[in-house]
């Protein structure tokens, strides 16, 4: 489960223009990580694995949303593979983000390149076939993603649905939500508290309430709105 502040109207999904003929505005480009990772004074557990990270390709042989929020820096999976190594991090869990849509293929690449270290959350349509649900299995895929926030790919009642289709591939699905626009969910995490994380199990016994069945980790997405940049990938 992925929970994400509001910021303002464009990250709802409005369309926005620079001129009264509505001419889209080309998004601006993100700004860049710091290349030069920094080796830990420690060393990982074996098996350390990072589980959310978003990977982009050339739009030339992948494409960009036309509605995405932002373009991404010139950073691709050699990149992010270093940073890695530097860290001691064995493993990747790749999500697709809304750059490229649901163009998957960026991250279905990336995994075949990785070698085994690296599986991926897709990004994808509600009349999505079973033969490429099956397909992006067996690349390496193991969920899907519901953007709520960029409304790309499929949404909540048409993601309800298709969790039923993927159970047999054992997928688990993840979303990306506004909690402005969720009430339920936002009285739900005020309840949970602070302290020892004993507020996880009131969350899940409250999920459960309103037909959430699965909370795998909260991630507010400070990192895209901070002054503080350059960041680490």
């Amino acid at each position: 489960m992925v929970f994400k502040y509001s910021t303002n109207d464009a990250q709802k999904g409005k369309v926005m223009s620079s001129t009264a003929t509505d001419k889209p505005i080309e998004p601006p480009v993100c700004a860049g990580p710091d290349l030069n990772t920094k080796k830990p004074n420690f060393t990982l557990p074996p098996g350390a694995t990072d589980c959310h990270a978003h990977v982009f390709g050339p739009s030339a042989k992948y494409g960009y949303a036309p509605d995405r929020f932002y373009s991404p820096p010139q950073v691709f999976l050699q990149d992010y593979l270093n940073m890695l190594a530097v860290l001691g991090i064995e493993r990747a869990v790749l999500v697709q983000s809304m750059i490229h849509g649901t163009n998957n293929g960026v991250i279905v690449d990336a995994i075949a390149e990785s070698q085994g270290r690296l599986g991926g959350v897709a990004l994808i349509g509600e009349n999505i076939s079973d033969a490429e649900l099956e397909r992006l299995a067996a690349s390496g895929i193991r969920g899907f993603r519901a953007n709520l926030v960029a409304r790309i790919g499929v949404q909540f009642a048409a993601a309800k649905k298709l969790a039923e289709r993927v159970k047999g591939l054992g997928w688990h699905v993840q979303y990306l939500l506004d909690i402005e626009d969720f009430p339920d969910l936002r009285r739900i995490l005020k309840e949970c508290g602070h302290g020892n994380g004993s507020g996880i199990f009131k969350l899940r016994e409250n999920l459960s309430k309103i037909g959430l069945e699965f909370s795998l980790h909260f991630f507010f997405g400070h990192f895209m709105f901070t002054k503080l940049m350059p960041f680490t990938i």
